[in-house]
């Protein structure tokens, strides 16, 4: 819900993608209401703020992602191939966008 909140506020749409692994006949109704729904962004464009929780050390830390309105979501980097600095530049490139 925070990532959702960050982007929201940050000027960002998105498109939900929703899986279920068991029990996705239960959740059948869900699916079809939340599944591919896109979210419009309830704000201005703003900046994601982009950071390592080691600053110190950005590749040993995990990223911390944070709105003006004060949401925060961690994303822990201990399985990815790519070095923390790297997945920050690409979320940089992705999230804080100059506007056309």
């Amino acid at each position: 819900m925070e990532l959702m909140n960050i982007l929201g506020d940050s000027g960002h749409h998105f498109q939900l993608e929703i899986s279920i692994e068991n029990g996705e006949e239960a959740a059948a109704g869900f699916l079809s209401s939340h599944d591919g729904r896109t979210i419009e962004a309830w704000a201005e464009r703003f900046k994601v703020s982009i950071f390592s929780s080691v600053p110190e050390v950005p590749d040993q830390g995990n990223i911390e992602l944070s709105s003006q309105s004060g949401h925060a979501f961690l994303i822990s980097t201990e399985w990815f191939e790519e070095s923390t600095t790297a997945v920050m530049e690409e979320l940089e490139a992705l999230l804080n966008l100059p506007q056309n």
